[in-house]
């Protein structure tokens, strides 16, 4: 398995692995070229890094409020533009609704009829039996599929591992990844997961480690990521909870509980949305 990645450069050699070699395809909203289950990505953050590109600037304030507003269990996507954020406003758009139904809050925080808080009972699985091997949260409900306004892409199996040294690594498998536009914010979101879960049970981030179905890079975007794997990449910034923060639930997390340093990235890089 690949080392860890502590920069973006495992990132870019999927990018470069679909652009030269994607079998081209007719998708449901548009042209692409895709490659299915290539090797998993892996980051470590054990040493503070938070896996963000550098290769093109991702922001951190979209990624921390779409998490937040998942792990609140809302829907709506008017609590996202309270805090200036709108790249769920194509789905609301096409869903008809500002509420996007049982998406990924409903499913971490109230699943199925039962209505079954994933995340709570994740972090009590971690703090009761920390080498158990049922540390885990699934997105995908069969049930409440069709009512959702964009079935899950990623989070289809969450799993979190306790090591006997005192760190947490977290395996997650995405089904779908539109690799230059929503994979960055998948690194970074399911990062700051890990970094959010360590915390709150007492452990320190280790691993992440991404498995993907369909990799796949939009034909309108092929232009702009051949730009892109041309640039050098930097290390990750670094990241720190301020010291006093303490937190038991990731859903109270505040912005101002973090500290982002170090983050040197290149010039932003228009990719146009695809819904």
């Amino acid at each position: 398995m690949n080392d860890p990645a502590t920069d973006d450069t495992s990132y870019l050699g999927l990018v470069r692995r679909i652009l030269s070699g994607g079998e081209p395809r007719e998708a449901r909203n548009g042209a692409t070229f895709s490659v299915f289950a290539p090797d998993p990505l892996r980051f470590d953050l054990s040493a503070g890094q938070l896996p963000m590109l550098t290769t093109k600037k991702v922001s951190f304030k979209n990624v921390f409020y779409e998490l937040v507003w998942f792990l609140q269990g809302r829907t709506d996507v008017r609590w996202l533009h309270e805090k200036g954020v709108h790249i769920w406003d194509g789905n609301a758009v096409t869903h008809g609704s500002p509420n996007l139904g049982p998406i990924y809050g409903k499913q971490f925080r109230a699943s199925g009829p039962k209505e079954i808080d994933q995340i709570a009972r994740c972090l009590a699985s971690i703090r009761a039996n920390p080498y158990g091997r049922r540390h885990v949260v699934s997105l995908w409900n069969p049930s409440e599929l069709d009512e959702m306004a964009l079935p899950p892409c990623h989070g289809l199996v969450i799993q979190f591992f306790v090591r006997t040294n005192g760190m947490l690594d977290l395996h997650m498998y995405q089904r779908s990844a539109d690799v230059m536009i929503g994979l960055p914010y998948n690194i970074t979101s399911y990062s700051l997961l890990l970094l959010m879960m360590a915390h709150c049970t007492e452990l320190r981030p280790g691993h992440l480690t991404m498995s993907l179905g369909d990799a796949h890079i939009y034909a309108v975007h092929a232009p702009t990521a051949n730009v892109q794997v041309e640039r050098v990449p930097n290390p990750f910034p670094q990241i720190r909870i301020k010291d006093g923060v303490r937190r038991d639930d990731p859903s109270t997390f505040e912005i101002e509980d973090f500290v982002l340093a170090d983050y040197a990235h290149h010039g932003t890089l228009t990719y146009t949305f695809v819904v």
